[in-house]
Parts: C-alpha cells; structure tokens; sequence
C-alpha cells in the first residue's frame, strides 16, 4: 500500500501529523476570532440600547434645554441687528425669523414639562414680549435702543435660568 498523501507534499511537510496539527491550529484560531466577534457585537449592541436609554429618558431634556439656549442667542442677535436702520426684505425676514424662534421656544419649554405658569415659561413671554416691542419700535424709529437694551438684560437672565435648569438635568442623569 502506498502510504503517501499527495496534499502533504503539496505543501512540502514530511509527516500527515504535522498536517493535522495545523488544520488543528486554524480552526482553533478561527474559533477564537469568531468568539472574539461575537463578543464585540454583543458590546456594541448593549453600547447602542444604553446611549439610546440615555438619549430618550435622561439626557434628550439637555439637548432641548441646549437648543432653547441657541434660539435665545439667535433671538438676541435678530433684536441686536433690528437697532440698526434696516429696511425692507431684511426687516421682514428678521421679523419672521424672530417670529419663528419665539414660537420654537415656546414649543420647547412645554415639551420640556413647564406649564404656562411656571416662572421659567412666564419669563419667556416677557423676554418674547420685549423682543417684539423693539421690532414694533425700529419699524416706527422711536427708542428700539433703550428696548433692544432691556431685551438683552432680560434675554441674558433667561438664559442664564435654562443653562441652570439644563445642568440640573444633567447632574441629575449622571
């Protein structure tokens, strides 16, 4: 009987065991990695469920309080411009994109759980209310200066409050 394979000597190896060995020691390391794969999957995904836990119940009341402070910024910027003689198209588009982000914030700070009575949505109305005046004044060139003034204290007051609140909220997630 003839005892020669011919795979063993297709890759030069003298003995079949030395062959089995090293089938032996692939699958083996194939093993390994599909073990370590499937670990890391089961890591990303319990990753994912966390950050999505976080996101929705604890830290997605931050993210609003983030964005009601970027419109509160670019409501101070609109009022800030509408001191300055602007005319036409740009006065009505400063007026609407205030328009818009008074109503976006309101939004927000219901969806936030502050009823009309809380002093923060109160607050609001009032800085809502200043900044509207300065427009109404600008559009009439009277004293939108001294206005756009208390609208930028009263402005800055507000969100200095959502700062604190969304901090507050932070803290409390962690």
């Amino acid at each position: 009987t003839d005892l020669s394979l011919p795979h063993v000597d297709r890759f030069g190896l003298a003995r079949p065991r030395i062959l089995v060995q090293l089938y032996t020691a692939i699958v083996l390391t194939l093993a390994v990695l599909c073990t370590l794969a499937g670990v890391t999957i089961r890591y990303a995904y319990e990753t994912v469920v966390a950050v999505r836990h976080l996101n929705d119940r604890e830290l997605g009341p931050a993210v609003l309080f983030s964005r009601a402070e970027a419109l509160l910024a670019d409501n101070r910027r609109l009022v800030e411009a509408a001191v300055a003689p602007i005319r036409g198209q740009a006065a009505e588009s400063a007026v609407h994109a205030y328009q818009t982000n008074s109503i976006d914030l309101t939004a927000l700070v219901q969806n936030l759980g502050y009823a009309p009575s809380h002093p923060l949505s109160r607050r609001l109305e009032v800085v809502t209310s200043q900044g509207a005046v300065v427009f109404a004044l600008a559009q009439a060139e009277g004293q939108q200066a001294i206005a756009a003034s208390q609208y930028a204290t009263s402005c800055d007051d507000l969100r200095g409050r959502i700062a604190v609140e969304r901090q507050q909220r932070v803290d409390a997630a962690e």
